[in-house]
């Protein structure tokens, strides 16, 4: 996949995760969950996966 002609091929974490307006929506997102007292981290396991952390430990 390289759908922003940046080079990066096949690498959806990098499409989904390491551009700076993805990432604005996610903090945005993350930010929104936080007014609702979901407290989760700026993270892309989190956001691509569904995997927090906390539940792990």
């Amino acid at each position: 996949i390289d759908w922003r002609g940046c080079g990066e091929k096949g690498m959806l974490i990098h499409c989904c995760w390491e551009y700076k307006l993805v990432q604005l929506l996610w903090k945005t997102v993350l930010r929104f969950l936080k007014e609702l007292k979901v407290d989760l981290p700026f993270d892309p396991a989190v956001s691509l996966l569904g995997v927090n952390p906390k539940e792990n430990k």
